[in-house]
């Protein structure tokens, strides 16, 4: 396995208007024909569901929530995509990286949490910006962009 698509790379395949959007679509058309196997959580389908149907500064939403669903819809039928859930050893697992990390505060929580699965499972390496990722210790941080 490759490792696991993280939320803002979703949002920016999905938003045209976000610089990154070319480079984010790129290596989704990549995962999507790659022979390898790559991951997500429900967390970051959660995640990318609340970012993508909230209005910002009066603006209208990226999608409505149906569009919303009907993206991930398609994610989820990626024949090299692998959906990941918590396991019996999450809990136990999310604590020991919260202790390793430290002050853990908002949404990084959210993140703890999906590296906490990753772990789980296995996996070392995560696709995204998010710069946060980079504090979990055992952690392998891609910037696919």
């Amino acid at each position: 396995m490759h490792g696991l698509i993280d939320t803002n790379i979703l949002i920016y395949a999905s938003s045209e208007a976000a610089p990154e959007h070319r480079a984010a679509r790129a290596f989704l058309d990549q995962v999507a024909q790659d022979r390898s196997s790559y991951a997500i959580t429900w967390i970051n389908i959660g995640e990318y569901l609340a970012f993508v149907t909230q209005s910002f500064g009066g603006a209208p939403p990226l999608f409505s929530l149906q569009e919303a669903c009907a993206n991930v819809t398609s994610l989820l039928a990626l024949p090299t995509l692998r959906l990941l859930t918590e396991g019996e050893g999450y809990w136990t697992t999310l604590q020991a990286i919260l202790q390793d990390v430290g002050a853990v505060r908002g949404s990084f929580v959210h993140d703890c949490r999906i590296a906490a699965i990753m772990r789980e499972h296995g996996i070392d390496t995560i696709f995204t910006r998010d710069t946060e990722f980079r504090r979990i210790p055992k952690l392998h941080v891609i910037n696919p962009l």
